[in-house]
């Protein structure tokens, strides 16, 4: 959240100059601490899986 709302003065100010619905999407990242639910976010599982994707693009 900090990272989004850098531009903006105060948390009302960056809530009210952002879409509704990427601002939902922040703020449920932000909320929750479910392992699940922050695992199922993440494409990449590991940091290998991670590697191997980008030696991809570069091939």
């Amino acid at each position: 959240m900090q990272f989004a709302c850098s531009n903006f003065d105060n948390l009302a100010k960056c809530e009210s100059g952002m879409d509704a619905g990427v601002w939902k999407i922040i703020k449920d990242v932000a909320a929750t601490d479910d392992a699940t639910a922050l695992a199922a976010r993440h494409k990449f599982k590991s940091e290998i899986t991670t590697a191997v994707e980008l030696m991809d693009l570069f091939e």
